[in-house]
């Protein structure tokens, strides 16, 4: 490989004269499908040979796995949850222990506050609701 990314498509030949055949599938709904449309595509990944320049969305992917930084600049809206995700990974065995513990301790408190609130008398949740807004 010189390139970093390479794609590929799955074609359906006759064995004998290697000819690409034009197949279709109905659903059974009676819906025609053209293969090429739903067949597996693949695409091949070199990371080292990405060369850290950003031209399209899939340039800001590479460039995170390569380096494992999201760049302040890059325009996928997934980029903030990226950013989220790789300050865990990036955390010692220590940090990464005590943060699912809190993490844990936030979700259970709140399915605490949910399973609450679907139990409790209308006029009840009416006014919890009402202090939420005030704080």
């Amino acid at each position: 490989m010189k390139k970093p990314l390479y794609h590929g498509r799955t074609i359906i030949h006759k064995i004998e004269t290697k000819n690409p055949i034009d197949l279709h599938l109905i659903d059974l709904g009676g819906k025609i499908y053209d293969a090429s449309h739903i067949l597996p595509e693949y695409f091949f990944i070199s990371v080292p040979l990405f060369d850290d320049i950003i031209k399209q969305e899939i340039d800001e992917w590479l460039y995170i796995m390569k380096n494992l930084e999201v760049k302040e600049d890059f325009k996928s809206p997934y980029m903030k949850k990226v950013t989220e995700r790789l300050s865990v990974l990036k955390m010692t065995a220590q940090e990464k222990d005590a943060y699912y513990r809190y993490m844990k301790k936030v979700l259970t408190q709140r399915d605490a506050i949910t399973a609450a609130e679907k139990r409790a008398k209308p006029k009840v949740l009416k006014k919890v609701r009402a202090k939420k807004k005030l704080l």
